[in-house]
């Protein structure tokens, strides 16, 4: 059992230095560090239909995430909604179907941190990059006690206001959407998708390179 929450908690300039001010105040709140995390996130395009009588199709993007909690796992979400969960090989057979999918090659991003431990809590901060270049301060607060997101929203805010501040007022829009439904390591990370769409509209499109 587990819900977890997803938030950029900071975009500035002074990101970098804020996530040590945030890593002091978990401290003096008595958490423990317990490793590191990673969630990388490649995005692909779907080439356009080589038929004359398919080529207004619309072209959809992929996001393919994986992350250092699930090494054997790769999460794919498909822009119409579809999501599927493969075994890490997914990655080479997309890159594989370069027929089908294209990557856009400087639009990979990553958010890279420490964790921290506290009581039934793990406290995940990491720097958001986009193509090597800083783009926010992340976190994940998860509560280990608990699968149904209702049940456990007031405590994770409790705590990320402890450390964070007022920024943590509300769950993220995916969460939003299922706080009364059983909890899913897939809902994870739909809020690191709807995160990385967010930074993506909002770099400007002549920064990434198809």
């Amino acid at each position: 059992m587990v819900v977890s929450s997803v938030h950029i908690v900071s975009d500035s300039i002074a990101g970098p230095q804020m996530i040590d001010i945030f890593q002091t105040n978990l401290e003096t709140l008595g958490a423990k560090k317990s490793g590191n995390f990673l969630i990388e996130c490649d995005t692909y395009h779907s080439n356009p239909a080589i038929f004359p009588t398919t080529t207004t199709t619309q072209q959809k993007l992929l996001n393919l995430i994986q992350s250092s909690e699930y090494p054997a796992t790769a999460f794919s979400l498909i822009e119409n909604g579809s999501t599927i969960v493969a075994d890490q090989s997914f990655e080479q057979i997309i890159s594989n179907l370069s027929n089908f999918y294209s990557s856009k090659k400087l639009a990979r991003i990553e958010v890279r941190g420490q964790k921290w431990l506290l009581g039934d809590f793990v406290c995940k901060l990491g720097s958001c990059t986009m193509g090597g270049s800083f783009k926010a301060i992340v976190t994940e607060i998860e509560y280990g006690p608990c699968s149904v997101p209702n049940a456990c929203w007031d405590l994770i805010k409790e705590l990320g206001r402890s450390f964070i501040g007022p920024s943590i007022n509300k769950p993220n829009q995916h969460l939003l959407a299922r706080m009364n439904e059983l909890y899913s390591p897939v809902d994870t990370i739909h809020q690191y998708n709807d995160i990385f769409n967010q930074i993506k509209k909002q770099t400007p499109q002549g920064n990434i390179t198809m």
